[in-house]
């Protein structure tokens, strides 16, 4: 997964910091495998300089008999606002949530190599965006560390449609069938 930050405080002049995972490093105490049924799975990622957490938790919906479980990416981030704005007091830490982002159904990977902007909720006087590109993740059910055959995003899937047959009149007569890629 590639990610990058946009945060910002509003104020009398609104600042700006961007960022991205490129320095992070996995933070290995603070992951969590699913041992119990109490335990849900989520990694942590610590980031440099700033030592800021992208903590991204992998809750399951609740139980319905016959269906594939849906899992879904629930990112949390928690910051010290003064290491990237010139703030003078306030929390040390500040905690920025997003929704749940579905991946699909239990035991199969997901992937999304396209762009997706994910907004988290505004903690006054913070917001952030979170853009994530090249996802590849499996909470649950992996085989010898293996991930299984992946659900991919509806804006990975390109679709070829046909345009209808347009006849160009010229000395030969052709006729040409033009294809369009969608968008």
């Amino acid at each position: 997964m590639d990610a990058t930050f946009n945060l910002t405080m509003a104020g009398i002049k609104t600042q700006t910091s961007m960022f991205s995972l490129e320095s992070a490093t996995v933070d290995k105490g603070a992951c969590k495998c699913q041992e119990y049924l109490q335990t849900t799975p989520s990694i942590s990622l610590m980031m440099f300089p700033s030592g800021d957490i992208l903590q991204v938790r992998f809750p399951e919906s609740t139980f319905q008999p016959f269906h594939a479980e849906k899992v879904s990416m629930s990112p949390f981030f928690f910051m010290n606002p003064h290491k990237h704005f010139k703030t003078s007091g306030g929390p040390n830490i500040t905690e920025l949530t997003t929704g749940d982002i579905p991946i699909g159904d239990r035991g199969n990977s997901y992937t999304c190599m396209s762009s997706q902007n994910v907004p988290y909720e505004r903690n006054q006087p913070y917001h952030m965006t979170m853009t994530i590109t090249n996802l590849h993740v499996q909470a649950y059910d992996i085989q010898e560390g293996k991930l299984s055959p992946a659900t991919t995003c509806s804006t990975d899937m390109s679709t070829v449609r046909p345009v209808p047959t347009v006849c160009i009149t010229n000395h030969n007569k052709d006729c040409f069938r033009k294809i369009k890629k969608a968008n």
